[in-house]
């Protein structure tokens, strides 16, 4: 028995009545909406083999792309125990890599929809008119740096700050921290500095310095004292410039809208719990791939990196800097401590003190760019 769809049914009979001499052949032209050629061809195959030439010879072959249903079951399974917070971009490309499963865009999506997994984010914002800022043509002229506290890694909130080169989108490092504080800040910089060279300059936000504003679940202020990291920088010819809104630097936001969508899963699937584990996880293990995914090619091949000599100590370069005028009897206060000098017959008083605190945790005090020692502090009771 053979059993025709509606457009087949239709194409049997006004072939069939066409070479029976009951209907013109003009006339089923318009009818089936063909060309003289096809219609030949249709009156060819009825003679030849019947009402089975409407029967496309295709119609009961498997198609090459299509999913058993044992395959998309273990799709299915993987989506929802191994890859559940991942986006639907990102699943796919851990199943090809990482699962050997070669499957479609369209396909793994038809898949998604049908089992209802992975589902979109379909949460737009209302979009503003904006003018676009074209791209620094050399790497090494203009780099963004920000932070972004989020639910990296475990259950309490920690903040990831990198630098990303406005040229490549290219992050060229980041570091994991309690809270975004200016020490977090310099270590980041310290590090592309070694490892780069001295760029031209930084773009970052307002940020610590307007105000104390305590910004995160830590009690900590969020770049507190960052005219520090812009005296240091300034060793090095590197000039910052404060960007006045979020859309000025839309080249780091949107890297950190992407991290928070691709990075958090991945730290899950391998099981890291410490600042140690996360901090290598991400610069030596995802930041390579998601530069090759990501990253665009300069218009420029030659780098504005000025390379840094090797022997100039990074570590002692970058630091928190307050100054205190040292009184008559060689004794200064900070935070409501009294602390003495050591002036081994040295006359400091009405001097200035700078005191050095590094991100290691080192404190050190200097006058005259000498460093000088500093005895036991006592409380101040006046």
């Amino acid at each position: 028995m053979l059993i025709l769809k509606a457009n087949e049914q239709l194409k049997l009979d006004v072939v069939s009545r066409v070479h029976s001499g009951k209907i013109s052949f003009q006339h089923a032209l318009k009818i089936l909406n063909k060309s003289e050629s096809t219609l030949f061809r249709y009156l060819k195959n009825y003679q030849e083999i019947g009402a089975g030439f409407t029967i496309h010879k295709n119609s009961k072959n498997i198609p090459s792309n299509k999913i058993h249903s044992a395959d998309e079951e273990k799709i299915v399974q993987l989506c929802k125990e191994k890859y559940h917070d991942y986006n639907r971009t990102h699943a796919r490309e851990k199943l090809i890599e990482l699962e050997q499963i070669n499957i479609s865009k369209a396909t793994f999506n038809r898949l998604c929809n049908r089992n209802n997994i992975l589902k979109k984010n379909t949460k737009r914002k209302k979009k503003i008119s904006r003018s676009r800022r074209e791209r620094m043509r050399q790497t090494g002229l203009l780099l963004q740096m920000d932070g972004s506290p989020h639910k990296w890694f475990g259950f309490r909130k920690t903040c990831l700050v990198i630098l990303i080169d406005d040229a490549t989108s290219e992050i060229l490092y980041g570091e994991f921290s309690p809270t975004e504080t200016t020490f977090s800040c310099m270590n980041v910089a310290k590090k592309v500095l070694r490892d780069h060279g001295a760029f031209q300059v930084l773009y970052v936000d307002k940020a610590g310095i307007f105000g104390k504003e305590v910004t995160n679940n830590f009690g900590a202020v969020k770049r507190e004292g960052f005219s520090s990291l812009k005296m240091c920088l300034e060793k090095f010819g590197i000039q910052i410039v404060f960007a006045h809104s979020p859309e000025a630097k839309g080249r780091v936001e949107r890297a950190f809208k992407t991290l928070q969508d691709r990075l958090v899963p991945e730290m899950r699937s391998a099981g890291i719990r410490t600042f140690k584990q996360a901090n290598e996880f991400f610069n030596n293990v995802f930041l390579p791939e998601h530069t090759k995914r990501f990253a665009v090619l300069s218009v420029e091949v030659e780098s504005a990196f000025i390379p840094v000599l090797p022997s100039v100590n990074l570590d002692e370069q970058f630091y928190m800097l307050e100054t205190r005028l040292i009184k008559s009897d060689h004794t200064f206060s900070l935070k409501n401590k009294i602390y003495d000098i050591v002036h081994k017959n040295q006359f400091y008083s009405g001097k200035e003190i700078e005191i050095r605190s590094y991100p290691q945790g080192q404190v050190r005090h200097f006058i005259d760019d000498k460093e000088i020692e500093i005895k036991k502090a006592i409380e101040n009771v006046a």
